[in-house]
């Protein structure tokens, strides 16, 4: 509408989309439903929440927290922060989480699983990450992941596979990926056109807190062309 002089005065009025979002979690603690149905035991099942703000501060970050009991039990806490307001191609990401299995598999005999429950945690991990991602065109992007993760069985999974982590009954190693991905497909999803390089570089095990050091090297290409 028209105001004072010849200036004119829009207002416009938005609304936000939902931005708090609960997941249920409900899956089997065996590798499958067949699995699970040779017992039928509902007591072998983990069910919890996922709770994900997509718009925390009001500025497109991502906060979650996972919650998780039944068979299995795990705490995670995720915070995203997409982009720097004075660095708007470089983003920022952090997490954590404790998983406690109540049963693991100590060998296999006849191609099937030899599993092992104990009182309380039969198996736990912590894992502690930080990520840092850029994106200086459209089309490039990149990522570097440093984390590090703490794995510890209870006694009698050492007594029953001596190699289970190697000799110990905890093992603790740091692991650092670099990723680099260059899109040129005409879509993200089902494209019918361009190609997609991605190349991902890890080292799993280095440094004085580490008991091991693994390298790896993938590369991917693919092509995509209308029939």
């Amino acid at each position: 509408f028209q105001v004072a002089g010849p200036y004119v005065e829009v207002i416009i009025t938005v609304q936000e989309r939902w931005y708090f979002w609960p997941f249920p979690i409900l899956e089997f603690a065996d590798p499958n439903f067949n699995v699970w149905w040779e017992q039928k035991d509902f007591s072998r099942l983990n069910w919890g929440t996922l709770l994900a703000h997509e718009n925390f501060r009001g500025q497109r970050e991502k906060l979650g927290l996972i919650l998780q009991l039944g068979y299995s039990k795990s705490l995670g806490l995720m915070y995203d922060i997409p982009v720097f307001k004075n660095h708007p191609n470089i983003g920022l990401g952090a997490y954590s989480a404790y998983i406690q299995t109540s049963e693991v598999a100590v060998n296999s005999v006849g191609n099937r699983r030899d599993l092992l429950a104990v009182d309380g945690a039969t198996r736990q991990l912590l894992k502690n990450s930080l990520y840092l991602t850029w994106r200086p065109t459209l089309y490039m992007s990149g990522q570097l992941l440093l984390d590090y993760s703490n794995v510890s069985v209870a006694d009698e999974v050492i007594l029953q596979n001596a190699n289970y982590l190697g000799g110990g009954n905890s093992i603790g190693f740091f692991n650092a990926t670099a990723t680099f991905k260059y899109d040129l497909r005409n879509r993200k999803y089902y494209p019918l056109s361009g190609r997609f390089y991605r190349l991902d570089v890890s080292q799993l095990g280095f440094g004085a807190m580490s008991d091991l050091s693994v390298t790896k090297v993938h590369f991917e290409l693919k092509e995509f062309r209308e029939i």
